[in-house]
């Protein structure tokens, strides 16, 4: 008698097996779909949710960002402000370390891209400008205390400080973001911490910073509360900005604006 292992119950356990199989696999893909999702599909379940739609928070803001928002109408912080929208370019770092480095303007000049061929690459696009003019009328309105600007040398970040915040004193090449350079992590930490305790904090204003999403270190700052993490400009929405507090020698990311409307807000009630 011939053995075979294709034989009509092994093909059914066989078959069996394999749809069991497909449907643990459908199973636990889904569940990590679901997971790495959820606060999207959380969000989007609200939708169906009366109960949900009418959260508070929606109407009024975070109390938390308001509170922040009027202290910094007193001055005394240093305000780090990612630039206004730019259009997204594939591998925009070699046009950035074109208009940072590839010139003869010295090590914290640049190359002025918006003059350039590549300047669509670096520079802010028209929704961007837009964006830094609103941006700039509503400080006016609410007479935001602004003192010293600098900026990183990147077209997009100069852009913002002239628009914004009517000019820089300063442009700093450690403001570039990350992977333009190859450098070593501990140099840049300390760079940056000691770009940013030489910075000038006057009397009743606040210093602004206007560069990028990848700009800053989180090794740079002191360790927030327990259970918190560092939010750093990468966390940030173009035209978004954190609020960065120095005492001591110690830098301290004191709060974050996710987006620019975060801040504004609260300055502007319906009655």
């Amino acid at each position: 008698m011939k053995f075979s292992l294709l034989n009509k119950n092994n093909l059914k356990n066989l078959t069996f097996l394999l749809v069991a199989l497909t449907q643990v696999g459908f199973l636990t893909g889904f569940i990590i779909f679901a997971y790495s999702n959820r606060y999207s599909i959380k969000k989007t379940l609200m939708i169906f949710d009366h109960t949900q739609r009418d959260d508070p928070v929606a109407y009024s803001g975070r109390s938390i960002d308001r509170k922040w928002a009027n202290k910094l109408l007193k001055g005394g912080y240093i305000l780090y402000f990612r630039h206004a929208e730019r259009s997204k370019w594939l591998d925009s770092a070699i046009y950035d370390t074109l208009e940072s480095e590839a010139h003869n303007n010295g090590i914290n000049g640049t190359r002025y891209a918006e003059n350039e061929y590549f300047g669509d690459a670096t520079c802010l696009n028209k929704r961007g400008k837009i964006q830094a003019k609103a941006m700039k009328e509503h400080l006016d309105i609410i007479n935001l205390p602004i003192g010293f600007v600098i900026s990183s040398p990147i077209c997009r970040a100069r852009q913002t400080a002239n628009i914004v915040f009517g000019g820089y004193q300063e442009l700093n090449r450690d403001l570039v973001l990350r992977g333009r350079y190859t450098e070593d992590l501990k140099v840049r930490t300390n760079k940056l911490k000691n770009l940013f305790n030489k910075f000038p904090i006057r009397d009743g204003s606040n210093t602004i910073v206007t560069a990028h999403g990848g700009g800053l270190v989180a090794s740079m700052f002191e360790k927030p509360s327990f259970g918190k993490k560092i939010k750093l400009a990468v966390d940030l929405k173009e035209g978004g900005f954190l609020v960065i507090s120095r005492k001591n020698g110690k830098l301290k990311v004191e709060h974050s604006f996710r987006v620019f409307s975060d801040f504004s807000r609260h300055f502007y009630e319906r009655k």
